[in-house]
């Protein structure tokens, strides 16, 4: 499923230098402001790299997972960025989405093996209002076109997520038993997803926080399948959340299960927030004693209108 794009290598390239080009720009701004905004921390070595340097750890990895906030373009621009690198560095990974689901594939195929551009796509797939508007993932689906990558739809249906809450049984057997569905999280893994979908939901507590933590082990697992089954051979990029990213109990851990011998790199794009001037400090914002991800890209928060606390 390779893109019929008539861009020649020299336009290609062009846009690439582009691309780049503005996110820094974006960040330039904000780097002045905040001593983060704008730098990759690699979280092992406890150290600062360069985007080349970025690329260059990212390039042996079969499964690059690039974790965002959903409304922040600045993040958008960067995974476009990464694919971009990654093919120019000669990879030829799909490039599977979170914020589309298996029945948009048919659409998504259609429209990839038919010219046309990628401002068409997201009307031609139907997509969701449930997300920010195309444009902010136009640039990702730019980037693969121009290189021939394919694009999967990864996300289960809402539908298929809403009735797995009540009752796992509801999903293909085959499915399960390839993805370890059942195998428990770890005791501290649960704990951690718990308390996160407890703060995302202004503490609520009980069932319905038990059959949310279903639905995001069902959509984890639903990546981390599309990006092992749809593999053409040389890996894949997701493109979702960062929840979804976090390396303890995240679509790596499935992926752990799965494919035990491939390599997995989480990329976390992360904003920055005042009271934090160090890479480490952001650890605690995950509830964790060091950042779940191989690497965070530090980016300048999204311009969002404040409507008060949305817990009250």
């Amino acid at each position: 499923m390779h893109s019929g794009n008539a861009l020649d290598w020299a336009m290609g390239f062009a846009r690439s230098v582009v691309l780049g080009l503005a996110l820094l720009f974006a960040t330039a701004a904000a780097a002045q402001e905040h001593p983060l905004a704008g730098r990759i921390w690699a979280v092992a070595e406890e150290r600062f790299v360069t985007e080349d340097e970025l690329v260059e750890l990212l390039k042996p990895a079969r499964y690059v997972l690039v974790g965002e906030s959903h409304d922040n373009a600045d993040h958008h621009r960067a995974q476009a960025y990464v694919v971009e690198r990654l093919a120019r560095a000669g990879r030829r990974p799909i490039v599977a989405f979170e914020q589309m689901d298996a029945s948009q594939q048919a659409a998504l195929e259609r429209y990839v093996m038919a010219p046309g551009d990628a401002a068409g796509l997201g009307r031609a797939v139907g997509w969701s209002n449930a997300w920010p508007e195309w444009r902010f993932y136009q640039p990702i689906a730019e980037a693969a076109l121009r290189n021939g990558l394919s694009m999967v739809a990864g996300n289960v249906t809402d539908e298929v997520a809403r009735r797995a809450m009540r009752d796992m049984g509801v999903l293909d057997a085959e499915f399960v038993a390839r993805t370890r569905l059942n195998d428990p999280l770890p005791e501290a893994a649960h704990r951690l997803l718990e308390r996160e979908l407890v703060m995302m939901h202004c503490g609520m507590t009980g069932p319905v926080i038990q059959m949310m933590m279903t639905a995001q082990r069902v959509r984890d697992a639903a990546f981390a399948d599309a990006l092992t089954r749809r593999d053409e051979g040389d890996g894949g990029v997701l493109i979702a959340g960062t929840g979804h990213t976090r390396t303890d109990f995240g679509v790596p851990w499935v992926l752990g299960k799965m494919a035990p011998g491939a390599t997995v790199a989480s990329l976390a794009m992360v904003e920055v927030a005042g009271p934090f001037p160090r890479a480490q400090d952001y650890a605690q914002l995950y509830d964790s004693a060091r950042l779940p991800f191989d690497y965070v890209w530090f980016t300048p928060a999204a311009a969002r209108e404040r409507a008060g606390d949305p817990c009250r």
